[in-house]
């Protein structure tokens, strides 16, 4: 179990992350999502004790992440930065990242099994495929057999059929070992479809905490889908309202509009509806209506 109790950090005169308070449980996959300086990478740093928290407590099935050596044994950690040296074969990274876990030889072998790295155990990891690297990078992280599993953008750049198997994996894993994984990204949209819980992040501090459903049902606006005999004629009605719409195909998507307000103006004007009904907004759409306002395309330490 993760556990954030009114965490802060900065660096310096650089806040990084501001009151942050959550729990991820075992068995469940938190998804954590959030735009560029959100401060995922500086969370999750803080969870495997590559830093500190400035205020607050954060703690690992109790524990605060202090002893390296102990973060090691009991964590899987898969960062995104994180790379391997690359001139040796990649089975003598999984037989020395076992000596260093403590993790038998058994262990070693279902581990190999379970990511089918037999195929690619005597060459260089430079030389795999980009879904081979993340394959062994996963490998090397659940080698501890962890109760939990940190894991920053682990489908970055991998094709959708590999993205897919690695989430099946990862979602029956979970469920199997009873292993809590906090799992982040970019994507909100790879989150929805193997995350129990879902945290956003924007500018450091939690904007939503929930599942992917809620956020939908939570942070989006009304949207109106409506197609009748004369649209050009309704488009000019409600241009002189100051009502947001946009085309879709022959109908119009009105926003902040309710259905019986529609009726009702093209009533009153002689118009013909053919159809009209109630839209929810995608997962995307309601994660981009929340963060909108906290999206930057300058490069910060709180990533």
């Amino acid at each position: 179990m993760i556990e954030f109790r009114g965490v802060s950090k900065r660096y310096g005169a650089l806040v990084a992350l501001t009151d942050i308070s959550f729990t991820s449980h075992v068995g469940r996959v938190t998804g954590l999502v959030g735009p560029n300086a959100a401060g995922k990478s500086t969370l999750l740093k803080l969870v495997v004790g590559f830093a500190r928290p400035t205020s607050g407590t954060v703690l690992v099935d109790g524990s605060p992440p202090t002893s390296q050596r102990e973060i090691s044994r009991r964590v899987g950690i898969l960062m995104a930065n994180s790379g391997i040296p690359s001139q040796a074969p990649v089975s003598f990274y999984l037989r020395e990242t076992a000596r260093c876990v403590g993790a038998d030889r058994r262990t070693l072998e279902e581990t190999v099994e379970l990511f089918g790295l037999a195929p690619v155990l005597g060459q260089r990891f430079s030389k795999l495929s980009l879904g081979s690297q993340r394959r062994v990078m996963l490998a090397l992280a659940f080698l501890p057999s962890p109760s939990v599993l940190v894991l920053d953008e682990p489908l970055n750049g991998l094709d959708p059929n590999t993205a897919r198997a690695l989430t099946t994996l990862l979602r029956e894993w979970a469920d199997a070992n009873n292993t809590c994984i906090l799992f982040a990204s970019h994507v909100v949209s790879e989150l929805a479809h193997i995350s129990d819980d879902l945290i956003v992040l924007g500018s450091g501090r939690i904007l939503y905490e929930g599942t992917a459903a809620g956020l939908v049902a939570g942070n989006t606006a009304t949207r109106v889908r409506v197609a009748l005999d004369d649209r050009l004629r309704l488009q000019s009605l409600l241009d002189v309202a100051g009502y947001v719409y946009q085309n879709s195909g022959e109908d119009l998507l009105l926003e902040h509009m309710p259905c019986a307000e529609i009726s009702r103006l093209c009533t009153n004007n002689a118009l013909v509806i053919e159809h009209l009904s109630m839209e929810e907004q995608s997962l995307e759409e309601a994660y981009f209506e929340l963060t909108s306002a906290h999206t930057s395309l300058r490069s910060s330490a709180s990533t």
